[in-house]
């Protein structure tokens, strides 16, 4: 696009390939949703209170949740039927991601070659003529 800089990833993507690499563009959706462990996609929770980091807002909120840092139910309870006092599986938003992408390319390097149905997006209905 004219006035916009440069993608980086278009040259690292054509010289991957110009080297007879397979380069995968991988859609990201629900990645930092999903937990990697137990496959769960609403179990997922921020639990973390924080200082406010606004220092012009801690007079109205002094604390607030940390959405990056999460805490997993399904597998708190899992855990805790086994007789275990744990808290727990937690993740940083970024590790669950990048977990989530790995389960995502082992799916596409299985034999049958295709994303997790979890990772897909929803095929929506084409629209009414």
């Amino acid at each position: 696009m004219r006035f916009h800089a440069p993608v980086r990833g278009i040259g690292m993507c054509r010289m991957l390939a110009h080297e007879h690499l397979e380069v995968y563009l991988l859609d990201e959706y629900n990645t930092s949703k999903i937990c990697p462990t137990c496959q769960s996609p609403t179990r997922l929770r921020p639990y973390l209170q924080v200082e406010n980091p606004r220092p012009f807002r801690r007079a109205q909120f002094a604390f607030v949740r940390c959405w990056g840092l999460l805490r997993c139910t399904h597998c708190v309870s899992a855990l805790a039927m086994d007789g275990l006092q744990v808290q727990g599986y937690h993740w940083n938003r970024d590790v669950l991601a990048c977990c989530n992408m790995r389960n995502i390319l082992l799916g596409l390097r299985s034999p049958a070659r295709a994303v997790p149905p979890i990772y897909q997006r929803p095929q929506l209905p084409p629209p009414p003529r």
